[in-house]
């Protein structure tokens, strides 16, 4: 049975989110994107401000489709690179309990957009678990999510890893529009 889409898919999406995704490609693929974009209506030529949200995920759905998970997890470790952050936000937890949620609604518009929720951080144990919901491929948000938590990390931190938790319905099984990542790293 299909899922009722709980997003509002009339949302707007500030085009420099596409932009910075553009940046985070090689030059060969960035041919490969201008075209992906170019089907669905875009030109970099003469872009306004923002962009349909139902544009831009389906500009998303077809690099999947291209490229698979792997590279939409590097693409969104490049974007998340690329995101202004508060200067208030000075450590991991910060990053992904206020950060990620605050860059995300800074670049979408509309109602029922998602958002990210920090569920629990525990900086001894090396474990922090965040709770992704939106429309965007998994594969995409782990990427995002490992580069704001690696952007606070601390010289002591090594092995930073994002995994899907698989005892939780998620995107990435196809199983709703939530999914929950498990964020860990070592500590010395």
């Amino acid at each position: 049975m299909a899922l009722d889409n709980p997003f509002d898919m009339q949302g707007r999406v500030k085009t420099g989110a596409l932009i910075a995704l553009l940046k985070a490609v090689s030059s060969d693929f960035q041919g490969y994107m201008r075209q992906i974009c170019k089907e669905k209506g875009v030109d970099f030529s003469n872009y306004g401000p923002e962009l349909d949200w139902d544009i831009e995920l389906g500009i998303y759905s077809e690099i999947a489709k291209l490229v698979g998970p792997s590279t939409l997890h590097y693409m969104g470790r490049k974007v998340g690179e690329e995101i202004p952050l508060s200067p208030s936000i000075r450590t991991m937890e910060e990053a992904l309990r206020v950060g990620i949620n605050q860059a995300y609604r800074a670049t979408h518009s509309g109602e029922r957009i998602g958002h990210y929720r920090l569920l629990s951080f525990d900086e001894d144990a090396g474990k922090a678990i965040l709770e992704a919901h939106n429309p965007y491929p998994g594969c995409f948000d782990s990427g995002l999510i490992f580069s704001f938590a690696r952007r606070y990390q601390k010289p002591i931190h090594f092995n930073l890893d994002i995994t899907t938790d698989s005892s939780k319905p998620s995107r990435e099984a196809g199983e709703g529009y939530t999914s929950t990542y498990l964020i860990t790293w070592d500590s010395v």
